[in-house]
């Protein structure tokens, strides 16, 4: 990135003021090595939530079977990603 934007040294400051300090949190090849079932956006619950519902049947299902669900989709990620 400095050899692309050497003539921006603004950007060069905001990168590595603000992004850099936090690169074990987005960089691929800092966390491939730790369990994260393929997510790679910032709202792990929005990825839960998009998850859950294709385990479920319709939008208005009861607390046992989301329950169900919830466990169904959780043994199903831990097989894919071990």
């Amino acid at each position: 990135m400095k050899d692309k934007f050497w003539d921006q040294p603004a950007v060069l400051r905001y990168i590595q003021k603000i992004w850099m300090p936090l690169r074990y949190q987005w960089a691929r090849c800092y966390i491939k090595g730790y369990r994260n079932f393929g997510a790679r956006v910032t709202l792990p619950t929005e990825l839960i939530n998009l998850n859950a519902k294709t385990y479920l049947l319709n939008g208005k299902a009861d607390t046992f079977r989301l329950v169900d669900a919830l466990q169904v989709m959780a043994e199903r990620q831990v097989d894919l990603f071990e």
